[in-house]
C-alpha cells in the first residue's frame, strides 16, 4: 500500500491505509460492526494492534482509488503523528481486519475514518464511519451541531468536517458522518477556537472525494456571500445550528 498525507479542503482531498472505524449496524447492508480503538477511548497505548469488523465478509481483491493497493478506502492522519503497521492480516472469515503494532504519539488526538469497502457479495458500505480517539487522558468537551441539506439528493454518508484553516495542508480538528437522511449532524470532541465547517460526500461509495470532479460540497456560509465563514467555540460549549448546503 502506497502512504499518502490526507487532506481535505478546497485543494485536496487525499486518503491513506490502515484504520478503519466505528461501530453500526444495518440489516443486509455491509457495515462496521466494532472497532479498537473505539470512538471516544482515551488512554490508548501508543503501540496497539488496532481491529475492525464487518458485518459481511470483504471482498480483498477490491482496489479502491484511494489509497490504491489496498482492499479498504482510508482517512489517515499526518504520516508523523501515526506510524505504520507491522503487518496487516485479517480474519479466517474474511470479516476482521487486524493492523499489528500500530505506534501512536504520546498525548496526542487521531481522527481516522474508513471511506470504502466491499462484501464478497458485492455490497458497497454503507456509509463511512470515523472515530475520533487519544492517547492523552481526556477529549476536549465541546462540540459543533448543525444540519447538513442536499436539495439533490440524500445527505445521510456525507463527511462533515471542521479546519483551522480552509485553505492548505491542514489537518482535521473534527470530523463525523451524516447518519440519517434527515442530514443532522454533531462534531464531537472540540477544543476552544475558530474553525471553518465543511462537508463532502462521496456519492459512488468508492473512498473517492473528488472537489473538483463533482462530489457534493459544501461549506459554513450563513450570509449567502458564496465565502466560506467562521465559527468560534468557547471551552466546552455546544455550538449549534452550523447548517451546510451540498451542492
Amino acid at each position: 500500500m502506497r502512504k499518502k498525507p490526507i487532506y481535505l479542503s478546497v485543494v485536496a482531498v487525499a486518503v491513506v491505509f490502515i484504520f478503519l472505524l466505528g461501530p453500526g449496524s444495518a440489516s443486509g447492508q455491509l457495515v462496521v460492526e466494532s472497532s479498537f480503538p473505539k470512538d471516544g477511548d482515551t488512554n490508548v497505548d501508543t503501540l496497539i494492534t488496532v481491529e475492525f469488523t464487518f458485518s459481511a465478509p470483504l471482498d480483498t481483491t477490491a482496489d479502491f482509488p484511494d489509497p490504491g493497493d489496498f482492499y479498504l478506502g482510508m482517512l489517515l492522519p499526518y504520516d508523523y503523528t501515526i506510524g505504520p503497521p507491522d503487518s496487516i492480516t485479517i480474519s479466517p472469515d474474511f470479516k476482521t481486519v487486524y493492523f499489528h503494532n500500530i505506534r501512536l504519539m504520546d498525548n496526542n488526538r487521531n481522527i481516522i475514518g474508513i471511506l470504502a469497502a466491499r462484501s464478497q457479495d458485492g455490497d458497497l458500505l454503507d456509509i463511512p464511519c470515523v472515530i475520533t480517539f487519544t492517547t492523552a487522558d481526556t477529549l476536549p468537551t465541546g462540540s459543533i451541531s448543525g444540519t447538513i441539506s442536499y436539495p439533490d439528493g440524500d445527505p445521510r454518508g456525507a463527511l462533515v468536517a471542521i479546519q483551522s484553516a480552509f485553505i492548505g495542508e491542514d489537518v482535521f480538528d473534527g470530523m463525523t458522518v451524516v447518519n440519517s437522511s434527515s442530514g443532522e449532524y454533531t462534531i464531537s470532541y472540540v477544543d476552544a477556537g475558530k474553525y471553518y465547517p465543511i462537508s463532502v460526500k462521496d456519492e459512488d461509495r468508492n473512498g473517492e472525494l473528488d472537489l473538483f470532479g463533482g462530489s457534493p460540497f459544501g461549506f459554513y456560509n450563513p450570509d449567502g456571500d458564496r465565502k466560506p465563514d467562521t465559527v468560534r467555540v468557547e471551552s466546552g460549549q455546544n455550538l449549534a445550528d452550523i447548517n451546510i448546503e451540498l451542492k
